[in-house]
């Protein structure tokens, strides 16, 4: 009878591997989405590629690593939880091939990956091109590769059965750090209407994190969305009209001048263009 038990079944390898798939998707999601966080927080405008991310912004590597960590570390979570209801149930299963030989892989190339930061970190410490960016973005791999050989080394050790309060607080703190990676990458993202008119080449005027040099003009516009709402005229409950008129901000009146726009007139200068 322990002979079947101990046998690994179709669902077995689909769990076990579903949740190594996941998991290193997952990982390289997280870390991806770090370092442009950190690309963003310290850009090198030495670094032609990451200068135009920080300053034109082009935010696909973080859509794609936020959309990637959306996805893939869900159903890691449930992978996991369920290869740990089904070793509470059935013991047997914990020394299974499918099992143990994924978490042997990922502790290796964990370890590998910590090693290999640690040398690049030495190397460019003793070449003398070490920087605060680079050294945040060696943390951040230690930090994600020590999270992995941590959870995963314990795996293999522990017994099956409820689960250890230190790693149940571990598994819950690292739930809701990527949730509030995946948060604050939607908000670097900004939103996609943004995004569309840029692609569609008409940028917002002054919306230098999407529209880039086309958003610019010349060059005399400042880094600010060019968006205001100039006047509200509407029925008054009472009788009447109800006129309301705001003020250009003072970087509209900037622009108005150069377009030869007279900044205190509510008319608007684009109503003839829009009707055609």
């Amino acid at each position: 009878m322990n002979g079947e038990v101990t046998k690994s079944s179709p669902w077995d390898v689909f769990i076990n591997l579903l949740a190594v798939i996941a998991l290193y998707i997952s990982v390289y999601s997280a870390i991806r989405l770090l370092f442009q966080f950190i690309n963003l927080a310290l850009p090198d405008p030495l670094d032609l590629q990451n200068f135009y991310y920080a300053q034109s912004d082009s935010r696909d590597p973080i859509r794609y690593a936020v959309s990637m960590l959306i996805v893939f570390f869900p159903v890691y979570w449930w992978a996991w939880s369920s290869i740990e209801s089904d070793l509470a149930a059935n013991s047997a299963k914990r020394r299974l091939w499918i099992r143990t030989c994924p978490i042997y892989l990922t502790l290796f190339l964990a370890g590998l990956m910590a090693l290999g930061d640690l040398a690049c970190l030495i190397y460019y410490f003793m070449s003398g091109d070490l920087t605060s960016r680079f050294v945040l973005k060696v943390v951040a791999v230690l930090l994600v590769a020590g999270a992995v050989l941590f959870f995963y080394r314990d795996a293999l050790r522990r017994e099956p059965g409820p689960l250890p309060v230190a790693i149940r607080a571990f598994a819950y703190t690292t739930a809701a750090l990527s949730a509030a990676m995946v948060i604050y990458g939607f908000i670097l993202a900004g939103p996609p209407t943004r995004a569309h008119l840029a692609h569609l080449g008409t940028p917002i005027v002054g919306d230098f994190k999407y529209g880039g040099d086309t958003a610019k003009g010349m060059g005399e516009l400042e880094d600010r969305l060019h968006l205001h709402a100039r006047s509200i005229d509407i029925a008054h409950p009472d009788s009447g009209r109800l006129r309301v008129t705001a003020q250009l901000p003072p970087h509209m009146v900037h622009a108005w001048r150069l377009f030869g726009f007279d900044a205190e007139s509510t008319i608007d200068p684009f109503a003839d263009e829009r009707r055609k």
